[in-house]
């Protein structure tokens, strides 16, 4: 029998994936609820990359999932991942706009986080644009409502580029 204080720590050896992290993965959003209406210090649990379940969720594309943990866990979107990103970072990385879409929903603050190595929303912005995602970019711009001056904005990741020029750069050199 799994008690309550040992089941947040079962981890699948090879990979340490926890329980939530596994009902995720298995895209198995009953059990993830089940999971965390009775294990909510779940949603502290990290698997080998440091990442939390609403940043791996976040990343694979799980938008009940997202949806659910936005909802229920807000501060979980408020907390950094072992490598000092938080949960926005992983879901351009995973390019995924409805999940994009659920964070400036439920947790819009979430766009303007600085990681602990100074990227905010002007790099999600250019990581959008180099690897080549057009709708993630195209939907910030117009939620964000972002002027010319904000456009024109140099990104020290980039040396120094803007979103135009590194566009540009990107179309024809991709």
């Amino acid at each position: 029998m799994i008690t309550q204080s040992c089941a947040s720590q079962i981890f699948l050896p090879r990979k340490h994936a926890t329980l939530a992290h596994l009902a995720i993965k298995a895209r198995s959003f009953g059990t993830l609820k089940l999971l965390m209406e009775h294990l909510p210090e779940l949603i502290k649990s990290t698997y080998e990359k440091g990442w939390r379940p609403l940043s791996y969720a976040a990343n694979k594309g799980c938008l009940d999932e997202v949806t659910y943990l936005l909802t229920q866990f807000p501060k979980s979107a408020e907390e950094c991942d072992k490598d000092g990103s938080f949960p926005i970072h992983k879901v351009v990385g995973g390019g995924h706009v409805s999940i994009i879409k659920a964070f400036y929903e439920h947790c819009p603050q979430t766009l303007h986080h600085i990681d602990n190595k100074g990227r905010n929303v002007l790099h999600i912005l250019h990581i959008a644009v180099c690897y080549g995602r057009d709708d993630i970019f195209t939907y910030l711009t117009e939620e964000l409502k972002m002027d010319d001056s904000f456009m024109n904005l140099k990104d020290i990741f980039t040396y120094g580029l803007t979103f135009i020029t590194l566009s540009l750069f990107n179309l024809f050199y991709s």
